[in-house]
């Protein structure tokens, strides 16, 4: 990817981002020592969010639980991804599992899959517009670290232009 290209996507992503989260000023914890970004906390976050938007049985025939999501996710945040927009993302994180607590009685993580998913689809309802950017923020990160393993690729028959990974 391109550097403009990079620079382009973080700044619509962080824009999105602070928007959705309402810049939420919370202190971040420490990354993981077996991380690049993510905190073990924020870990356990997007494995429970990988699993609510790649389940099991999708017609992918690959689910976030085949993948190393969480790996996925703080590659692309600590190696392509600007350092605020991996705050912001990480901010939207807490924001998501914290905002169930009061909605639901408990966080996002611990939440059983059918209620995750239903909160992700609550998210993503365009009628309240924040709420919406945060829902499309996460996605677009998870998204983004999903369809780049090469696990899933190879599943959907994505062939790698010009040997490119063959070596």
């Amino acid at each position: 990817m391109s550097k403009s290209r990079r620079s382009f996507l973080a700044t619509g992503l962080t824009v999105a981002m602070l928007g959705a989260a309402g810049v939420v000023l919370v202190r971040l914890p420490a990354a993981d020592p077996s991380r690049r970004v993510l905190s073990a906390e924020e870990a356990i976050v997007v494995a429970a969010l990988g699993d609510a938007l790649f389940p099991a049985g999708s017609p992918i025939g690959i689910s976030a639980a085949d993948v190393d999501i969480v790996h996925a996710v703080d590659e692309l945040l600590g190696e392509y991804l600007e350092p605020v927009v991996a705050d912001v993302f990480r901010h939207t994180l807490q924001a998501l599992e914290g905002g169930t607590l009061a909605s639901r009685g408990t966080r996002f993580s611990l939440l059983p899959l059918e209620q995750r998913i239903e909160v992700m689809e609550t998210w993503g309802d365009p009628a309240v517009m924040p709420r919406r950017m945060a829902s499309d923020a996460l996605r677009l990160v998870m998204g983004m670290s999903f369809f780049n393993v090469p696990k899933v690729r190879q599943s959907l028959g994505w062939v790698p232009p010009c040997g490119e990974g063959t070596s």
